[in-house]
């Protein structure tokens, strides 16, 4: 019996060292990416787009081929985990940092969208594009495509907000050991509060704007470490060898012989 205690809260101990560590790691865990300092515009005449600009002047929708001739500079990217910042990239000289996006078939924006916000789907012909951060020599940290996607919009700081099944990774290669997990929800974010804009006095609806200073902000889930599958093939092994003591111990009772009663 004190054996079969021993053995027992060894294999407790044991369980509680794998298990714990590997929930923790097998949780989904959050993968964000703050782009800071972001142009951005918006054109109701070219296919209902929105895209990053230079200047207020710019019209060129171009884009998706690693140019940094065809994004804009920002200033810096930070990349979290879990809420917790795990590292950040600084647009210097001669290391610049670029963003270069374009959702189309946004139409009928109200100038006044009802509190909760307005959405629809992107309706586009023409070309679709997506979201790509690169740097100075054309390098890309993260490509994503764009189809038919979700777009939310609300006037409260102006905000964009772009998911759904048709948004995927092309490529990618984050800084920091991060990496997106292509298989989890992914949206795309742009926002700003300093905006110059454009009505359609009969329709009340944007025609344009432009946004400067503002952020972009990719979401996702990190992919699982390594380690967790390890974790997973740890516990199976414990399984096993579970198993195997009941049954040796099921042996051993049925070969047991019970010895007959000696009297003196």
């Amino acid at each position: 019996m004190k054996q079969l205690h021993r053995f027992l809260c060894i294999l407790g101990l044991a369980a509680a060292a794998v298990i714990l560590p590997a929930s923790a790691s097998l949780a989904s865990i959050g993968l964000e990416i703050d782009v800071v300092g972001l142009n951005f515009k918006y054109d109701a005449s070219q296919d209902g787009s929105l895209f990053d600009a230079p200047s207020k002047e710019s019209t060129s929708i171009d884009g998706g081929h690693g140019l940094t001739g065809e994004a804009t500079q920002v200033t810096l990217i930070n990349f979290y985990l879990g809420g917790v910042l795990k590292g950040s990239l600084l647009s210097e000289t001669g290391s610049e940092l670029y963003a270069d996006f374009l959702i189309c078939g946004i139409y009928d924006i109200p100038s006044a969208p009802p509190r909760g916000g307005w959405s629809t789907v992107t309706s586009s012909t023409g070309q679709q594009f997506g979201f790509d951060l690169m740097d100075s020599s054309g390098k890309r940290f993260l490509s994503l495509e764009l189809g038919a996607v979700n777009v939310t919009y609300k006037s409260t700081g102006l905000q964009f907000r772009a998911q759904g099944p048709s948004l995927a990774v092309v490529s990618q290669d984050l800084p920091f050991g991060l990496v997106i997990d292509a298989e989890q929800p992914i949206t795309v974010r742009v926002s700003s509060t300093t905006i110059t804009t454009s009505v359609d006095k009969t329709t009340g609806n944007l025609t344009g704007f432009w946004a400067q200073g503002g952020m972009a902000t990719v979401g996702g889930m990190q992919v699982p470490e390594p380690a967790s599958f390890a974790a997973l093939l740890a516990i199976g092994v414990m399984g096993l060898e579970i198993c195997s003591w009941k049954k040796r111990r099921r042996i051993q009772r049925s070969a047991r012989v019970e010895l007959p009663s000696s009297d003196n």
